[in-house]
C-alpha cells in the first residue's frame, strides 16, 4: 500500500472509533485526514470500498495477534490454558478493539462481501485456536474434544469482545473459568 491510503485508513480507523457506524462518512474521514474529500474518494470510491478496507485490516491484525499468543508445550495445562485465554481477552478487552468490532461486526449485517470478510475471518479463528488447544490438550485426544472446545470458545471470545464493558467479572476471573471449563472438555 502507499502512504496516502494507509494514513487514509487509520484515520478512517480512527472515526470509525471514535464516532461508530453513525458518524463514520467519506466526510469525516477526510477532515480527520486533513485531506479534500476528492483525494479520498480517489483512493476509495465510496463508503463501503473503506469500511472494507478497515474491516480487512482490522481483522489481519487481530488474526496476528491471536497467532501470536500461544500455548506452552509440556506446560500444566491448566497454567498454559489459563494463560492462553488470559492473553487473549486482554486483547480482545482493549478500547480499540471492542469498539471497532461492534461497529464493523454490526455493518456486516447488512452487507455481503463483509459479512463474507467476516466469515473468512471465522474460519482462521476456529484454526488459530484449534492448534492451540491441540497442544495443550493430551496426548491422543480425540480431535472431535477439541472441535467442541473451540466451538465453546469462539463465541465466548467474540461475546466478550462485544459485552465486556457490561460484566462485572474480570478478566482474570473468566480466563481462569474458561480454561477449566476447555481442560474439562479435553480431559473428559
Amino acid at each position: 500500500m502507499n502512504d496516502k491510503r494507509d494514513h487514509i485508513s487509520c484515520c478512517a480507523m480512527q472515526v470509525l472509533k471514535e464516532s461508530g457506524c453513525a458518524g463514520f462518512s467519506i466526510e469525516n474521514v477526510a477532515v480527520q485526514a486533513n485531506l479534500e474529500l476528492s483525494t479520498v474518494l480517489l483512493y476509495f470510491k465510496n463508503k463501503e470500498i473503506l469500511v472494507e478496507s478497515i474491516l480487512i485490516s482490522f481483522v489481519e491484525q487481530c488474526t496476528a495477534h491471536l497467532k501470536s499468543f500461544k500455548i506452552e508445550e509440556n506446560r500444566h495445562a491448566d497454567k498454559a490454558l489459563n494463560q492462553f485465554f488470559l492473553d487473549v481477552l486482554e486483547y480482545r478487552e482493549s478500547d480499540a478493539c471492542a469498539a471497532v468490532f461492534k461497529e464493523l461486526w454490526a455493518v456486516s449485517l447488512h452487507n455481503k462481501e463483509l459479512r463474507l470478510v467476516l466469515d473468512q475471518y471465522y474460519r482462521e479463528l476456529y484454526q488459530i485456536v484449534f492448534q492451540q488447544l491441540q497442544t495443550a490438550a493430551p496426548e491422543f485426544c480425540d480431535e472431535l474434544k477439541i472441535d467442541h472446545a473451540v466451538c465453546f470458545v469462539l463465541p465466548f471470545m467474540e461475546g466478550y469482545s462485544l459485552t465486556r464493558s457490561t460484566l462485572p467479572a474480570s478478566v482474570l476471573f473468566l480466563s481462569e473459568q474458561l480454561s477449566k471449563v476447555v481442560k474439562d472438555i479435553l480431559f473428559n
